[in-house]
């Protein structure tokens, strides 16, 4: 009986330092819950100790200093037995994609208050039994799609207190049994596909959020509203500061408005008096925004009549959501000059579209009138005259000289044909003598 009692506390004492031996002198060991847990919280580690026992099952290291989780971590340490993993507040800011390979036993994970700018959703691979998973306080700005494709059989995850903006249509999708969703204190203006969030849910945490009660969040608001489980705290309007503080799924549908977007912003223009002018004004509203045109500070209505001979057909619209409303302008003149403005409003407010116009006046034809004094025009005329005699004269003179000295010439010519006829008959007396002798 003695033999048996010092043996059986040899065998505790051997079990005792045995488990000493096989934990780090920075963690505690022991069992916990009916789980062997290793305890290594808040020691200022920078890295997972390798006398762990391989056995482990729980593994809290959170309040460490990692920094990065390196490939295949768990397996190098032969920590592969591992179903819960606590790691927050480890200054974590890089997660390889096979860090958690091995761990196909593990079901829940935390790795909340770190640096992680992004979901790591290829590491997530490797845990896919995966129930429950805590993201929160990580500086994570959106969500992407497919996010969590690989975690089939996650219960519940925990994204409050992050940096996000934005989920993306389909970033739950492949979350089949997620039935618990924690979204609380993000910066979400809306939820643009609300039929991403998965339909198996029983419970969401929206509050805290920038939720932006305009067009946009429209189809989150039928969401909520049909919602069919009771949310601990209702999401309520941030914005616009007319519905600030009211819940989101209380708000009337024609109150959800965005603010009307009017092109052109401005525009210039320059025509001639006299002719037809049309300003043509695009309006894209959600609701429907109120167009009306305005002149010099007056509402125009339709075949308003500003001056004598003008004439403004005002206006023709089309369309409801997507508006364009054209006003046109006959017959212009300077009356006209200034600005037009499309002035179009909804429940959100007002813009407007500002078109102006300057009218150029028609240029008549420039005759140049020059007047003399009398006196000028009569010593012009006496001036003109007295050349005229001075050039009929010359022109006498001309005539005159060409007219004698042709005459001159005509008598020169006669004179050498009777000179010329005497001395032909002199030469034929002369032969006529001369045969006479010959023949004597």
């Amino acid at each position: 009986m003695q033999i048996s009692f010092w043996h059986l506390c040899s065998i505790m004492v051997l079990h005792v330092v045995n488990e000493v031996l096989t934990c780090s002198l920075s963690c505690t060991c022991k069992w916990k819950n009916g789980k062997r847990t290793a305890e290594c919280s808040n020691k200022t580690l920078t890295a997972i100790p390798e006398t762990i026992d391989p056995d482990t099952q729980v593994l809290d290291f959170s309040d460490n200093n990692l920094g990065e989780l390196t490939k295949e971590l768990f397996v190098k340490k032969q920590l592969v037995n591992l179903q819960r993993l606590y790691l927050s507040k480890c200054r974590i800011n890089t997660v390889h994609t096979d860090t958690f390979k091995g761990l196909t036993n593990l079901v829940e994970m935390d790795l909340s208050s770190n640096f992680l700018e992004s979901v790591p959703t290829l590491a997530f691979s490797n845990c896919p039994s995966l129930m429950k998973l805590t993201l929160s306080s990580n500086p994570i700005k959106d969500v992407k799609r497919l996010a969590f494709n690989h975690l089939s059989y996650l219960n519940t995850l925990e994204l409050s207190g992050c940096e996000i903006a934005d989920i993306e249509e389909g970033a739950f999708q492949g979350l089949h049994s997620l039935e618990w969703l924690h979204l609380s204190s993000n910066k979400l203006k809306t939820i643009h596909s609300p039929q991403t969030l998965p339909k198996t849910l029983k419970g969401i945490e929206l509050q805290k959020n920038f939720w932006t009660c305009d067009c946009h969040i429209q189809e989150f608001r039928d969401w909520l509203s049909s919602f069919q489980v009771t949310l601990s705290h209702d999401p309520e309007c941030h914005a616009p500061l007319r519905l600030k503080n009211n819940l989101v799924k209380n708000i009337p549908k024609e109150e959800l408005a965005c603010l009307p977007e009017v092109q052109p912003t401005t525009l210039y223009l320059e025509l001639t008096e006299g002719k037809n002018v049309s300003l043509l004004c695009h309006i894209h509203a959600v609701p429907e925004a109120a167009v009306s045109w305005w002149f010099d500070g007056q509402l125009l209505q339709n075949n308003t009549s500003i001056a004598p001979g003008m004439r403004l057909i005002y206006f023709i619209e089309e369309g409801s959501e997507n508006k364009k409303s054209e006003l046109f302008i006959s017959n212009a003149n300077v009356e006209d000059n200034g600005t037009y403005v499309c002035h179009a409003e909804n429940a959100a407010g007002s813009a407007q579209s500002n078109f102006t116009i300057k009218i150029v006046l028609k240029e008549e034809p420039i005759v140049i009138i020059v007047s003399f004094p009398i006196e000028y025009l009569m010593f012009a005329v006496i001036g003109v005259a007295v050349i005229l005699i001075l050039v009929l004269f010359i022109v006498i003179a001309c005539l005159i000289r060409c007219h004698k000295k042709k005459k001159r010439q005509l008598k020169r010519n006669q004179t050498k044909e009777v000179s010329l006829h005497l001395q032909q008959n002199q030469n034929g007396t002369n032969t006529e003598k001369t045969w006479g002798k010959r023949n004597t």
